[in-house]
């Protein structure tokens, strides 16, 4: 066991990060001749302490998983996972960025003229948020339905990295593309994108490179955010959103996908509809900061303004909360609710903002009338809403 322990120590540290450079390495290979079960937290501080934050976390976040593995496999004993005893930073949220559709556009009409195989990639890319790496590049053309009743593309389970099939409509826009790749000659069998991990990159660099110029730097995961973002800003249907994108809650959705507070405004003559901040919007017309203070009610004044209006709650504001939770809870669902009222677990929107069970009437009674006219005593219901039996007379 020894000597398994020590080759799986030696696979860990190498296959770990590249190493950026031969110091690197060399501080790696330190571990070499340690078993699994002999690694501590400072051995594996010691080697990530020249790193910045934002390189050690990833290579901590890896180890982590590799070490858990080994303890699966008996190389170290349970709970002693060496990063667990580490810390990690935690670093503000950067807040998702999208490809304006002036330059969509130029991505699109360069691939049309000049790169036809890089042109599926984009469409599929800007018009379904498929994931681009994982997914997009295993999607088949069976998988997409352009002369149905109803355009879509299936997403696999065995493609999918949430394992789950699923089904993206595609838009007029989407079709229309790929109608002109075809009949400018392109390919309609097999695998939609035909090139290898690096020619992609390669090719859809200079693609971007010829659009946005040299100076700005492409977007990670831009395809699949600006996507998104549009199409809640036009839909206005998460729920839905999180089915068509793949991902498993409306939490993750809004964190790493959306771009934070979209609004919708009429569409241009490009081919997204253009999105805007309304923190942007609302600096065009600012209120001098003198009058800010003065037009502002004090809580006092809102309370009073509350009561005379009929609420007679002890806590006017919080009953007001309360109320248009519950409006928002009826119309659009539990989800929009929990959003709404920015409430950590969706159990606790359900504890409090879920109307009380009421009796429903089905409409069936005539169907139910007995054929010798007798009569059939009802079921009463109690105050609860739960079923009791009827007295007896």
């Amino acid at each position: 066991m020894s000597c398994r322990g020590n080759h799986w120590t030696r696979e860990v540290v190498c296959r770990s990060e590249t190493a950026r450079s031969d110091s690197n390495g060399d501080r790696r290979r330190q571990l070499h001749k340690h078993l699994a079960c002999d690694i501590t937290a400072a051995d594996l501080e010691r080697l990530l302490r020249p790193l910045s934050i934002g390189a050690r976390q990833p290579i901590m976040r890896y180890w982590r998983a590799v070490f858990n593995l080994g303890q699966k496999r008996g190389f170290l004993p349970r709970g002693s996972n060496p990063i667990n005893a580490m810390h990690f930073v935690q670093t503000p949220r950067k807040e998702v960025e999208i490809i304006n559709n002036e330059h969509v556009k130029k991505m699109l009409e360069h691939a049309l003229e000049n790169d036809l195989e890089l042109l599926p990639f984009l469409v599929l890319g800007f018009f379904c948020g498929i994931r681009p790496a994982g997914e997009l590049t295993q999607v088949l053309w069976r998988d997409v339905h352009l002369d149905g009743e109803k355009p879509e593309v299936i997403i696999r389970a065995t493609v999918s990295k949430t394992r789950r099939m699923r089904a993206i409509e595609l838009s007029p826009n989407a079709v229309a593309w790929l109608n002109v790749y075809r009949a400018q000659g392109g390919g309609m069998d097999g695998l939609i994108v035909k090139l290898k991990r690096y020619g992609l990159e390669g090719r859809r660099n200079v693609n971007w490179r010829a659009a946005a110029g040299k100076r700005i730097k492409w977007i990670q995961d831009g395809m699949r955010h600006t996507f998104c973002s549009n199409w809640l800003a036009f839909h206005e249907k998460i729920d839905r959103l999180v089915l068509i994108s793949g991902h498993d809650s409306v939490d993750t959705m809004c964190s790493t996908t959306t771009k934070a507070r979209p609004k919708r405004l009429p569409p241009p003559s490009g081919i997204f509809i253009r999105l805007q901040s309304i923190r942007k919007m609302s600096s065009d017309f600012p209120l001098p900061k003198k009058h800010q203070s003065v037009l502002r009610p004090t809580k006092p004044e809102r309370c009073a303004s509350l009561r005379s209006k009929g609420v007679t709650a002890r806590k006017p504001i919080h009953e007001l909360r309360k109320e248009s939770g519950s409006m928002v809870n009826r119309k659009h669902g539990l989800t929009a609710a929990k959003d709404f009222l920015r409430h950590a677990d969706i159990a606790i929107t359900a504890a409090h903002y879920i109307d009380r069970p009421r009796q429903a009437t089905s409409g069936l009674g005539s169907l139910l009338k007995a054929v010798d006219e007798e009569k059939i005593v009802p079921l009463a219901a109690d105050s609860l809403g739960k079923i009791s039996k009827p007295k007896s007379s």
